[in-house]
């Protein structure tokens, strides 16, 4: 064992309750055992106890502690790398990404990545946003929960008064964005006091009207558990999210269904598919890493804002800065080689000065710009095209 783990599993009981003097509360209720380690599904305390793990460590892990395979195929690719910066691909991103829009329903084939739940799920909203203005109010559900950040805990019924008293989130309400609440589809203990049988579905009535007179500008999104896990698991029923998806077409608002709790748990991989209702974006996280930090949020093809492209950009203006005349045929032998240097020069500028744009698929359009032109017999100067290049598109906004 390596000298850090002997000295961390051989505190003695004092050392543990000096230790425990400097942690702070994280998230939950402290006081629970202190675990040591786990295998499948249970987990073992300091004194040898063993514990069923009831919840899977709150629905992360779906294979159990200490699976093998996992771990096998973990400490392999840590050799070759261990972190990677979002800014940067890497080949397992490229499957993962790949995997992830082969098993999605319909045509959400966009995947972005992140490391947890509220912040996958706010990356979900700065896209609806992106494809709903002018909008600024997001919709949600009674009893709902997407996570416990600044941007999420007001979506969350830790906010509110549900649970009979005020709740943690109550406490941050000025640093929290407001949230639209609607009632939600809780048959057993309906919020409307109505019977399922005879109701026709009047939480969604509910949600027309508040989308035509009670939000200002668009609903920028109306975020949804298939299965509100921490509300209740309470199970919505048949027909509910159709009538949803169906009001949502007609205000042109994007349906965002919150999958973190209920991926891989319902017979399909999604419950969208389980419910035969495929919304604009899906977010997943929590059991899809087995208790490693990955959270990505799947989006239909057709919505802006998944390719990041730079501000004011013309791909034929730019293109046509790539055409110029040379002012010495002569000098046509040397043209490609030329186009090939500028084409590089106004990428690297770009990427430098700090440009919002992917730079594999601009050296691509570069290039692509710069073959295309060939035939013109342009001779470039690198670095007019550069500045060029760089003025069509911009700095970061």
């Amino acid at each position: 064992m390596d000298s850090m783990l002997e000295k961390i599993s051989g505190l003695t009981k004092s050392e543990q309750a000096e230790c425990a003097k400097h942690m702070m509360l994280g998230g939950g209720t402290r006081g629970s055992p202190l675990l040591v380690r786990g295998n499948g599904v249970r987990v073992y305390d300091l004194d040898g106890k063993d514990y069923v793990d009831c919840t899977s460590q709150s629905w992360a892990m779906y294979l159990g502690h200490a699976n093998e395979e996992i771990n096998r195929v973990v400490a392999e690719h840590m050799q070759s790398l261990s972190h990677v910066h979002r800014g940067f691909d890497t080949l397992p991103r490229f499957y993962l990404a790949r995997k992830l829009a082969q098993l999605a329903p319909g045509d959400l084939k966009r995947i972005s990545f992140t490391v947890g739940g509220g912040p996958a799920i706010e990356a979900a909203m700065k896209i609806a946003y992106k494809n709903t203005q002018p909008s600024r109010d997001f919709i949600c559900l009674y009893d709902s929960y997407h996570g416990t950040t600044l941007g999420m805990m007001s979506a969350a019924w830790i906010s509110t008064r549900a649970s009979g008293k005020l709740a943690g989130g109550s406490r941050f309400l000025g640093l929290t964005r407001p949230f639209v609440r609607v009632p939600n589809p809780c048959c057993f203990r309906c919020p409307l006091g109505l019977k399922r049988e005879d109701c026709s579905l009047a939480c969604v009535q509910m949600l027309r009207l508040t989308m035509e007179r009670a939000i200002a500008g668009n609903a920028a999104g109306i975020i949804i558990e298939p299965i509100q896990a921490s509300g209740g698991q309470i199970i919505l029923p048949r027909g509910y999210l159709g009538a949803v998806r169906k009001v949502c077409d007609d205000f042109n608002v994007p349906p965002v269904f919150d999958e973190i709790q209920t991926y891989a748990r319902t017979g399909r991989f999604f419950a969208a598919e389980y419910f035969g209702v495929t919304p604009d974006i899906i977010v997943l996280g929590k059991g899809l890493g087995a208790g490693l930090p990955i959270a990505p949020s799947l989006s239909r093809t057709s919505c802006v804002g998944l390719i990041r492209m730079p501000r004011n950009y013309k791909p034929l203006q730019t293109a046509r800065l790539l055409k110029w005349r040379p002012r010495n045929r002569s000098n046509c032998s040397r043209t490609q080689d030329w186009r090939t240097r500028a084409a590089w020069a106004s990428t690297w500028t770009l990427v430098l000065r700090g440009c919002s744009v992917n730079s594999l698929k601009l050296a691509t359009f570069v290039w692509q710009a710069c073959t295309s032109a060939s035939s013109s017999c342009g001779t470039l100067n690198p670095r007019s095209c550069s500045t060029r290049m760089a003025r069509q598109f911009g700095r970061r906004e």
